[in-house]
């Protein structure tokens, strides 16, 4: 398990080195430099995307539904630095739904096991896992004027997923899990170019 963190610290840097570029690439646009911009707005894009994002979020927020204790210690870890960033970039909403996640990993980490092996704690573990994953991505849509029915219709196909990628990592791993959302990720961001 101790090699998941070093892959999780690397993405994390090579997420935070991405970033920078993303900013050198602002700051561009800003002073009207444009050559070969577009190229690497794009291949950023595909980057944290494609790449980059479904590996964290699988890593935090499915690592821990096998209910090992080291998995859940890593979810905490991870999930208290992007609650931290969340709140830095005041990102508010992802914050909270982040810090409710963590109280749940941190409650898991005292049920006694024999209450762990359970199937119906699998089964509410994997129901919760898909939404506090089908919440996150209430961050990135805007619902000023609209009405509950409408973010519930949006934030559903998320929520569908989640269960998706939930069983895959319960039956595959979590290798398939972040696979199979890397393909998801990569159709959405297809049809964002045409």
């Amino acid at each position: 398990m101790r090699y998941l963190l070093y892959i999780y610290l690397a993405i994390f840097l090579f997420h935070a080195f991405i970033t920078l570029l993303e900013i050198n690439l602002i700051e561009r646009i800003k002073s009207n430099d444009y050559e070969n911009l577009t190229f690497w707005k794009y291949f950023i894009r595909f980057l944290q995307s494609v790449i980059i994002t479904p590996i964290l979020e699988e890593f935090s927020f499915r690592s821990y539904i096998n209910l090992k204790k080291k998995s859940i210690l890593y979810s905490i870890i991870f999930l208290a630095v992007f609650i931290i960033l969340a709140f830095l970039n005041k990102i508010l909403i992802l914050g909270y739904v982040l810090t409710l996640l963590l109280l749940f990993c941190i409650t898991l980490l005292f049920i006694k096991e024999k209450l762990l092996n359970s199937k119906f704690i699998f089964k509410i573990l994997w129901i919760f896992s898909a939404f506090i994953f089908a919440l996150i991505h209430i961050n990135g849509m805007e619902y000023t004027d609209k009405s509950l029915v409408i973010i519930i219709l949006s934030i559903m196909p998320f929520f569908i997923l989640g269960i998706g990628l939930g069983y895959a990592r319960l039956k595959y791993g979590l290798i398939f899990s972040i696979l199979i959302h890397i393909m998801f990720n990569l159709v959405g961001f297809l049809t964002s170019l045409v």
